[in-house]
């Protein structure tokens, strides 16, 4: 496990070819758990769990971008990475 925690993952683009982006509002209808969020105000992905590729090698979320007359929903896997690990103990 890595210390992903408040690592930003991906900012996050919608587009709305009727509002500016700044009149759009990001955030997740589906978190996986309370594995990730979308801060305040923020268009940033960002890990809020700890993620671990032995436990779970991805996860499920669901965006949601809406102003002030129409919201859409769109779904995201995330892939976990497997990486080398450090023992973390000597026998």
């Amino acid at each position: 496990m890595g210390d992903d925690v408040a690592s930003t993952l991906r900012a996050l683009v919608a587009v709305d070819v009727d509002s500016s982006a700044d009149d759009i509002t990001l955030s997740l209808t589906d978190d996986d758990g309370g594995r990730f969020k979308i801060p305040v105000g923020s268009k940033s992905l960002v890990v809020a769990k700890q993620l671990d590729f032995e436990t779970d090698t991805s996860h499920s979320i669901e965006v949601r971008a809406f102003d002030k007359f129409s919201t859409a929903d769109t779904k995201l896997t995330i892939t976990v990475t497997d990486v080398n690990e450090a023992p973390s103990a000597v026998v």
